[in-house]
């Protein structure tokens, strides 16, 4: 597997989405991709609640992350923009 950047694409409504990150984080590492810059990106912000968006805020500290809606297209441009400035 060969890649300059990952978009890891995360369901913000769901309120296991600590799980979800965990898991894929876990199966990159096992493909020995797991030093492959990424990105974190939490879908559904239009449909997340107030308190969804503070624990993600509270638990990723250490990690950055955007969020969007793929609906709306809210938070789209600021993931483009990101991949250009990462590339």
């Amino acid at each position: 597997i060969a890649a300059d950047l990952l978009i890891h694409v995360v369901d913000g409504s769901d309120r296991h989405w600590e799980k979800h990150v965990r898991v894929v984080d876990e199966i990159l590492e096992r493909l020995g991709v797991g030093s492959t810059p990424r990105i974190l990106v939490f879908n559904k912000s239009d449909q997340s609640t107030p308190a969804l968006k503070r624990q993600v805020k509270d638990r990723l500290t250490e990690r950055e992350y955007l969020w969007v809606s793929a609906q709306t297209r809210k938070g789209l441009e600021e993931v483009v923009e990101e991949i250009e400035g990462r590339m």
